[in-house]
């Protein structure tokens, strides 16, 4: 008998022993380093996950339909892209799965953990089996965890242990940490969550004609199944097996759900008219290609003398070695970092000497590409070039090229960027509607053009302080549809701006571009100001520079752009939509210049 049995176990061990796990890797914006004490048990897992190509295949399928949106709730939170296997290794992406310990749904939640993080759990509905709701009620946990830990493996681990069981167990001195050692030590649910991204991360997304495929459907309250059948042309039970959050026939309103609508490959074309979204548009947001270095990168005498104990982030992004930025960092301490020179540096990153750096971005240490491993981009509200540049470590001038575009001509939201091959002439522009980053809206029915009154864009002037009685914001809600309503900055809410002549003493190491940041304005402005013909300046000179003073605005925050600042920058910084910020402002464009009031509402 225990021949046999070892034999048996035999085939196992050489399929555990052909998986390749890396020394280290990239996992939940963490950079790890796997010890042999865990690649072990982390062979082990993958095999029995691709052990079985059937069950494998069908979670793969499952994975490509349900990832895009997961994807980009994620994106919108601020969550780690990684946390996306958490949901496969916990239900397989099984909306009704059921644990032994009586927990339900995609992400297992037990009904006081779901109802505290605000799902609603009855006899008619339970959002623990609808992904967008269960989905954001994770991404909630996730936050609050990480708000105690500073450590996105601990806060993995506290997913499953809790927050109080995690912190006796692990060591605080890692609180913040931006890399972290797996050994055979390392909580086993961390270890099954890596081995969840090596299984499928490097499959994931690479069908092109994946069997399903999920859309988004809102403004569904008081609709009966019969109703969403009849209008999407979508069998009721494909609509019910894909919705098990809902035990009744009709959506409630007491909120706003998602309802997910299934289509296959073929019908996907045909779905997505009838709900008024792309299929190209509501495509998931690109990830990261980020991988360590083959070969570690030496740190020159000369960095190591001018920052002690710095230990700079190597890695290759895109194929390309690159730099993490962290707080405080500017464009020469990375540069000397790299062993690379300033101009360099500029050069890759299209960045200007006084352009600051964005904390826990990458930045190229050699040339960018002249093209990228993926055909096409879509444009996003508020994205630029050098985004797309960044994004794909493609220069900007081979973007042009390959799109047949002037320099400075304006990007259309929408557009499909060509990245990899230039677009034939014979074949037009394309521009696809882009999807609501919130949620699809199912046939929006139109706004009476006196429902909402639109304010004129503001006119920042310099006036006189003159007290106004602030006013909360009207909430405009349409009589035609159920749409939620916008909050839009009135006039009263708008910021009084200022405008205060102010002297400059020049310190030591400052310069026209550093000061100009200071006082968010131009460098040309302060040499028109003080009629300086060179940027170069002297210790103890003294400047006249205009300071804008912007007082607080009722129930928003204010931004002052920066230099090289975007819109999209600005939603990934405050965690909220482009469309949004547009709405608040009153903007119709993408564009920002240095200096400008951008309003963010305060939540």
């Amino acid at each position: 008998m225990r021949f046999i049995s070892f034999f048996l176990f035999l085939p196992f061990l050489s399929i555990a022993q052909t998986v390749d796990i890396p020394d280290e890797m990239y996992f939940l914006d963490t950079k790890i380093y796997i010890k042999n004490s865990a690649k072990s048990q982390i062979a082990e897992t993958v095999s029995a996950l691709k052990k079985n190509q059937t069950y494998y295949r069908a979670k793969l399928d499952r994975i490509d339909a349900y990832f895009p949106l997961i994807e980009r709730i994620f994106a919108e939170e601020g969550i780690p892209d990684d946390f996306k296997f958490l949901v496969v290794q916990e239900s397989s992406l099984v909306s009704d799965a059921v644990s032994t310990s009586n927990a339900v749904g995609f992400w297992q939640f037990k009904r006081e953990s779901a109802t505290e993080l605000g799902l609603r759990v009855d006899h008619l509905v339970d959002e623990r089996k609808n992904i967008y709701s269960s989905t954001k009620g994770a991404a909630a946990y996730f936050k609050r965890s990480n708000a105690v830990f500073n450590n996105w493996i601990y806060t993995l681990q506290s997913y499953q242990v809790g927050l109080g069981g995690t912190q006796r167990t692990v060591d605080s001195r890692y609180y913040g940490a931006k890399e972290m050692e797996i050994d055979g030590n390392t909580h086993w649910y961390v270890i099954k969550c890596i081995a969840h991204k090596l299984a499928f991360g490097e499959e994931e997304g690479k069908n092109t004609t994946p069997p399903l495929v999920l859309f988004e459907y809102g403004n569904a309250k008081g609709k009966t199944w019969k109703d969403i059948s009849l209008e999407l042309e979508v069998q009721e039970d494909k609509l019910r097996e894909y919705n098990k959050w809902l035990s009744h026939h009709t959506i409630p309103d007491d909120r706003e759900y998602v309802v997910v609508v299934p289509a296959s490959y073929m019908e996907k074309e045909a779905i997505a008219a009838k709900i008024g979204v792309s299929v190209l548009a509501s495509a998931k947001l690109p990830t990261r290609d980020l991988r360590p270095l083959t070969v570690p990168r030496k740190i020159t005498a000369k960095a190591q003398e001018r920052y002690p104990g710095n230990k700079p982030v190597f890695v290759l992004h895109n194929g390309l070695e690159a730099i993490k930025a962290k707080d405080g960092d500017d464009i020469n301490k990375l540069a000397i970092l790299s062993g690379i020179s300033r101009n360099r540096f500029l050069r890759f990153n299209d960045l200007r000497i006084f352009d600051e750096l964005v904390p826990n971005e990458y930045y190229y240490i050699e040339a960018k590409k002249n093209k990228a491993n993926v055909l096409f981009h879509i444009l996003r509200a508020g994205e630029t070039l050098r985004d797309i540049s960044q994004m794909y470590g493609v220069t900007i001038s081979s973007i042009l090229n390959k799109n047949r575009m002037k320099k400075g001509e304006p990007l259309q939201p929408g557009r499909e960027l060509w990245l990899k091959n230039k677009r034939p002439q014979e074949v037009a522009v394309k521009i696809v509607e882009l999807a609501s980053p919130n949620l699809a809206k199912a046939m929006p029915k139109p706004i009476k053009k006196d429902t909402v009154s639109v304010l004129p864009k503001p006119t920042l002037l310099a006036t006189p302080k003159q007290e106004i009685t602030p006013k909360e914001a009207p909430l405009v809600k349409s009589a035609q549809t159920d749409e939620l309503p916008v909050q839009v900055a009135t006039a009263n809410q708008f910021p009084r701006i200022s405008i205060k002549d102010t002297i400059h003493t020049v310190q030591q190491k400052e310069t026209i571009y550093s000061i100009a940041r200071l006082y968010n304005t131009r460098p040309d402005s302060i040499k028109s100001w003080n009629m300086l013909d060179s940027a170069g300046l002297k210790i103890a000179q003294v400047l006249k520079v205009k300071k804008k003073v912007v007082e607080k605005a009722n129930g928003f925050k204010v931004h002052v752009v920066a230099p090289s600042e975007t819109l999209y920058r600005l939603s990934e910084m405050y965690k909220v939509p482009v469309q949004k910020i547009q709405e608040w402002n009153n903007k119709s464009d993408a564009t920002l210049s240095t200096g400008d009031i951008i309003l963010i509402k305060e939540k």
